[in-house]
C-alpha cells in the first residue's frame, strides 16, 4: 500500500497545536427554547441530576437579587474523580454555562465541540434530541484559556526563572494588572497579573509539576499526566467573559469558539500579555548581559548607562528601576505634573535592540534546602516565547 501525503497546509490547518487548555460556551437555552412548555422541560431533565445551591448576585442597577443553581458533572469513565464537563444552569439568566476540560478541546474543531455537548446533554441528561436541534445557532464563548509550557532542564534553571518573575514588571497593560505572589511554598507556586476585578483577563504563572503532585494525591489526574508534567512551569492567559463582549461589541469579533481557537488569535493574544511581563529576548546572566552591551556598543557613557539600567532592575525589580529612571515634568495645557517614563523607555527600548533582555538572572541561586549555589548558567531561554516550549500536537477531528 503506498503512502499518504498530506500537503503541508492543510497538515497545518488539521494540526490543534495545544493552544487552548480549557474553555466555558455559555448555551442560550431562553433563545435555543422559547416555548416556555418545552423550556420548562428541558429545565427539569437538568434538575433531576443537579446539585441546587442560591446565590447572591447584583444586576446592573445595583440591586442585589436571588439566584438559583443547577450544577452538574460528567466524570472520566476511568478516573471519576477528574471531570470532562461541568454544567451549571442559572435559572434567572435563563442560560447554561458549560466547561470542557483540555482532553474535550485539543484536537475539536467548533463543530465537534457543539456536537459533543449536544451528546452529553442527551446522555446525562436525558434531554430529547429534538430539543437540541438548533443547539449550535445557540451557544457562545464565554471563557478560553491559552496556555504554554515550559520544561526546565534542573532545579537550577527551576530556581533561575522564578528569579526572573520575582524582578518582572509590578504591572502589565499600562498598569491596569497587577501582579500578586500568591503562593511561593512546597506545594504551589503562584503568581498572578490580574485587574482588581478580575473580570476582565488574568496572566497566571503556576508550577504544574506541583498541582500535579497535589492532584494524584486526591486522584484527580492520572499517573501519565504526573509524570509527562514534572519540570513544568505553566504559563496561562485567560480570556474572561467581559473581555469577549468587549472586543465582540468594539472590535466586531464574534464569540465564536472556532475564531478564538485559531492558532492566529491563540498567538496574538498570549504574546500580548506575556511580552509585556518577560519581553522577546533570550535571558542571561547578569554579568554576560554586561559583556554584551561592551561588546555591541561603541560609546563608552552609553555601555556605562545601560550597564547601570541593567543592575538595577538585576537587584531591585523593573518597577523600581523604571521609577528611579522616571522625570516628573509639567503639562503645559493643564498644569499638572505627571511621571515622564520616557528616558527609561529608551534605556529598555536600547537593551532589547541589542538582542538582549532588560530582566537578567544573578551569579547565585538559593536551592530548596536555602544554600546559596553558584550559578552555572549563562542564558536561558525565554520560557514564554512558542518556541521554546513543550509542543503538543492532536490532528482535528474535521476541518468543516
Amino acid at each position: 500500500m503506498g503512502k499518504i501525503t498530506i500537503p503541508s497546509k492543510l497538515l497545518e490547518l488539521l494540526t490543534d497545536r495545544g493552544n487552548v487548555d480549557t474553555l466555558t460556551a455559555y448555551l442560550n437555552v431562553k433563545g435555543l427554547l422559547p416555548n416556555t412548555f418545552d423550556r420548562a422541560i428541558f429545565i427539569q431533565q437538568v434538575k433531576k441530576v443537579s446539585r441546587i445551591t442560591q446565590n447572591e448576585i447584583t444586576d446592573s442597577d445595583g440591586n442585589t437579587l436571588m439566584d438559583t443553581y443547577y450544577d452538574s458533572r460528567i466524570s472520566n469513565t476511568v478516573y471519576h474523580k477528574i471531570t470532562n464537563y461541568s454544567f451549571s444552569y442559572r435559572c434567572l439568566k435563563g442560560y447554561m454555562k458549560i466547561t470542557l476540560n483540555h482532553d474535550e478541546v485539543l484536537g475539536k474543531t467548533e463543530k465537534n465541540i457543539i456536537d459533543n455537548i449536544k451528546k452529553a446533554l442527551i446522555q446525562h441528561f436525558k434531554i430529547d434530541e429534538k430539543y437540541l436541534v438548533n443547539i449550535h445557532r445557540h451557544i457562545s464563548l464565554g471563557r478560553i484559556d491559552y496556555k504554554r509550557d515550559y520544561r526546565y532542564r534542573d532545579l537550577e534553571e527551576y530556581h533561575l526563572i522564578k528569579q526572573i518573575i520575582s524582578i518582572a514588571p509590578k504591572t502589565i497593560v499600562r498598569g491596569y494588572y497587577s501582579k500578586d505572589d500568591k503562593t511561593n511554598n512546597k506545594s504551589a507556586y503562584i503568581v498572578k497579573y490580574k485587574t482588581p476585578s478580575n473580570k476582565s483577563a488574568e496572566f497566571f504563572i503556576y508550577d504544574k509539576a506541583k498541582e500535579q503532585n497535589s492532584r494524584i494525591q486526591k486522584d484527580e489526574t492520572t499517573f501519565t499526566d504526573w509524570e509527562y508534567f514534572r519540570r513544568i512551569i505553566r504559563f496561562e492567559v485567560r480570556i474572561f467573559n467581559e473581555k469577549l463582549n468587549n472586543r465582540k461589541y468594539n472590535k466586531d469579533i464574534a464569540k465564536s469558539i472556532s475564531i478564538y481557537k485559531e492558532k492566529k488569535m491563540a498567538r496574538q493574544l498570549f504574546n500580548y500579555y506575556a511580552e509585556q511581563a518577560f519581553f522577546t529576548e533570550p535571558i542571561y546572566r547578569i554579568d554576560i548581559a554586561k559583556e554584551l552591551i561592551c561588546k555591541r556598543v561603541k560609546r563608552y557613557d552609553t555601555q556605562v548607562k545601560l550597564c547601570e539600567v541593567l543592575a538595577e532592575i538585576n537587584t531591585n525589580g523593573f518597577t523600581k528601576a523604571r521609577e528611579k529612571y522616571t522625570k516628573m515634568v509639567t503639562v503645559k495645557k493643564t498644569g499638572k505634573k505627571q511621571k515622564n517614563y520616557t528616558q527609561f523607555n529608551r534605556y529598555i527600548e536600547k537593551i532589547r535592540t541589542l538582542g538582549i533582555n532588560p530582566l537578567t538572572f544573578n551569579l547565585s541561586w538559593i536551592d530548596e534546602e536555602l544554600n546559596i549555589q553558584e550559578t552555572t548558567y549563562k542564558q536561558i531561554p525565554n520560557f514564554t516565547s512558542e518556541d521554546n516550549c513543550v509542543k503538543e500536537e492532536a490532528l482535528m477531528d474535521d476541518i468543516s
